[in-house]
């Protein structure tokens, strides 16, 4: 028989999207007979923890580099350029003494550009192979997109969490001219596809459901934001504003509005099907939830993520969801607009793509 190849996972610590999009490839990897290792950090780390209890965690810092509130993120990097540079060589030199460590056999990293080995297969997990830069810095897009491929080609796969053609879900950001050859589109990614879960009557009587993710300060400023509006509304609403480490007791702020800190997996799916309206980010993993699901939402981008911001403003264009900044978000008013949308019922998958390209990793590796 095979040996039980080791296989390590390791998404980035920006908001909890990238580890939620991790957990139907860390279930494909077990359903396979791989022994799976998860090295994250703070939000991510303890969601996969929770999730994934019998597996071995190991806490692996992120990149020491601040969200900004007023900046670009792009821009951001950019001009941390050195830094970026020198935290990636640290992240890479690190995984080294991991995979001798722990006799790794492969390794799926989600926007950690550290993580590539020229002795082992490794994956490249990221929906944005082409940057989006706004307005002003569009001068930028050539540096920044150059940069990015440069490190994505390091890896022997690069996986994107979308479909191959049209429709699809992220558009522009991976469908180009010039995609690297060792790209695969995977399906879109979700930890709700092909998950029923039971009804058990916990959320019924909400009418509004409100989730927040992504980094600080972005989180806190739209979980003040939303607070003050939403206790003026004539909804049941419940906000979950995605600070895991706080726990999952529901908090009453207003007769009206309960809040909660976070929801586990099988929580949030049933919260999600049973409210008549859903606010969030638009950040893809969300998208890829509501997708798996058939639902629709309406969307608050995260300021200085030019990506959520052309997401929202296309799906808008298409019917699909309305949308407002954070800075002009007016709950009311989008809540009235929300029944002239269809939602994502069309994209549903069953992580058929994913389970061929998993294979075909796991035949590299072996």
């Amino acid at each position: 028989m095979q040996p039980t190849p080791t296989i390590l996972v390791a998404p980035l610590n920006w908001g909890l999207g990238h580890a939620t999009r991790c957990i139907p490839i860390i279930n494909s990897l077990l359903g396979k007979g791989c022994k799976v290792i998860i090295a994250s950090s703070e939000r991510p780390y303890y969601l996969l923890k929770q999730e994934f209890p019998k597996l071995e965690h190991i806490y692996f810092p992120n990149y020491e580099i601040e969200y900004p509130e007023n900046e670009n993120m792009a821009v951001t990097l950019l001009r941390k350029g050195p830094e970026m540079y020198w935290e990636t060589l640290k992240e890479n030199r690190r995984l080294q003494q991991l995979i001798w460590e722990h006799n790794i056999r492969g390794v799926i990293a989600d926007n950690r550009f550290g993580f590539y080995n020229s002795r082992i297969p490794t994956v490249f997990l990221a929906h944005q192979l082409d940057l989006h830069m706004t307005d002003g810095f569009a001068w930028l897009k050539p540096i920044a997109n150059g940069l990015n491929l440069k490190y994505a080609r390091k890896f022997s796969r690069i996986w994107v969490p979308d479909f191959d053609g049209a429709p699809n879900l992220t558009g522009e950001l991976s469908h180009f001219e010039g995609l690297p050859r060792t790209a695969r589109y995977v399906g879109p990614l979700s930890r709700f596809a092909g998950v029923e879960v039971e009804r058990t009557g916990t959320f019924s009587g909400y009418d509004v459901l409100i989730t927040m993710s992504g980094p600080e300060p972005q989180l806190t400023l739209l979980e003040n934001r939303l607070t003050e509006q939403v206790i003026n509304l004539p909804y049941k609403t419940l906000m979950v504003v995605g600070k895991i480490e706080e726990g999952t007791d529901r908090v009453e702020v207003a007769p009206n509005v309960h809040k909660v800190a976070h929801l586990p997996a099988h929580a949030m799916q049933e919260a999600m099907l049973a409210v008549e309206y859903i606010v969030c980010r638009s950040g893809y993993s969300t998208i890829m939830d509501l997708a798996a699901l058939g639902l629709k939402a309406a969307f608050i981008p995260t300021p200085g993520q030019p990506e959520q911001e052309y997401l929202a403003e296309t799906y808008q264009q298409k019917g699909f969801a309305p949308y407002a900044t954070q800075a002009n978000v007016d709950l009311k008013t989008l809540l009235a607009e929300y029944d002239n949308y269809k939602g994502f019922a069309d994209f549903k998958s069953d992580l058929g793509l994913l389970d061929s390209a998993v294979d075909e990793f796991l035949g590299l590796v072996k």
